[in-house]
Order: C-alpha cells, then structure tokens, then sequence
C-alpha cells in the first residue's frame, strides 16, 4: 500500500511538471516548429526617428529582382567604423569594404524617409520553416541623437525598399571602383 500512494504522488508531480512544462513556463532556448511565429515586438518603440544623420547601419535581405553570380541574392551590408575608426560600408557575402562618405549616408537616409521605415521600429515578428528568400529580413539604424531604427520580418524578395537600398548601395560601389554587386555580363 505504501508503494502505490508514492506511486500516486511521483506520478501527480510528474503530470503537474509536465503541465507546466507545456503550458505554463517560459523555456530559455526557442525551439520554434516549422510554420511557428517567434514575436518578440517593442509596440513602445518610437515610430518617428527625428535625426537624420546614421553613425551606422546594418540591413540584411535577399531580393529576387537583381540577377547576381550563381543566382545568390542574400546581401549582408554593414556601414559601421573598422578597426581604425574609419566609417567604413562593407557587404560580408562578398567581402567588400570601402570608406563610407556622407553621400551615401544621405541616400540610405532618403530611403528611409521615402519608405517610412521607422513605423516597422521595434517590429520582431518571423515565422520558421519558410523558404531560405523568406526568412529573417533585418534593419539597424543608429543616428547621432541615440536613436535607434531597428526591426527583424520575414523577408519579402520584392520588396520596394530593399531593392531601392540594393541599387544605392551596388551604384555607390560602382562609383568607387567595385563592380562585384552588378550582374555578369553575357
């Protein structure tokens, strides 16, 4: 008789440890299924970013509007100073890296503007299991007031305003010398 009321007790600790475990405690490490959605929003982040000088800048997206060497669309850019202090632009799948000017500053800050990103500030909302173009598209943008613009989505390969930052990004290249983000030619 003794066996069974602590088989009766171990086996209720079990179902409530289990209960919790599945309903009721939050687990540290995300382990999202394939279709599940991991959101994490700030819905307190300012949706108006009022300065419009970026001390730097990181976007990561992949477009399907621009034919690049064997098809790769991902694009990784990063405008932040190097080891120097230079304020230095950089695209990490293709190991580029060049001095950034105010010119292109101005033009991803125009970007910005035309597309209002700042209302998708503070947004982290991305489903698992979607295709490789479909996953985790990435924005952050620090200004010289402290600000910060940042927000992590599924990513849309047509996007209007990824492929307006591709094309500033490729032209600036182009016009310091690197080709490396323009198509081959036939």
């Amino acid at each position: 008789m003794r066996y069974s009321a602590a088989i009766r007790i171990v086996a209720m600790l079990l179902c409530t440890i289990a209960f919790f475990g599945a309903f009721g405690c939050e687990s540290r490490s995300e382990n999202v299924i394939s279709g599940g959605t991991t959101d994490r929003t700030d819905y307190n982040a300012p949706k108006v970013i009022q300065s419009e000088t970026i001390t730097s800048f990181q976007a990561e997206f992949y477009i399907a509007t621009r034919y690049m060497k064997e098809d790769n669309g991902f694009f990784d850019f990063t405008i932040a100073p190097d080891e120097n202090g230079v304020l230095t632009v950089s695209e990490s799948y293709r190991e580029l890296a060049l001095p950034a000017d105010d010119t292109l500053l101005a033009a991803l800050q125009s970007v910005i503007r035309k597309y209002d990103l700042a209302q998708m500030n503070g947004v982290y909302r991305v489903t698992a299991g979607l295709a490789p173009e479909c996953q985790r598209c990435h924005l952050n943008v620090c200004y010289d007031s402290g600000e910060q613009l940042t927000f992590t989505t599924n990513n849309n390969p047509f996007e209007e305003w990824t492929t307006e930052f591709f094309d500033v990004l490729s032209e600036w290249f182009f016009e310091n010398g690197v080709d490396a983000l323009l198509p081959e030619s036939e």
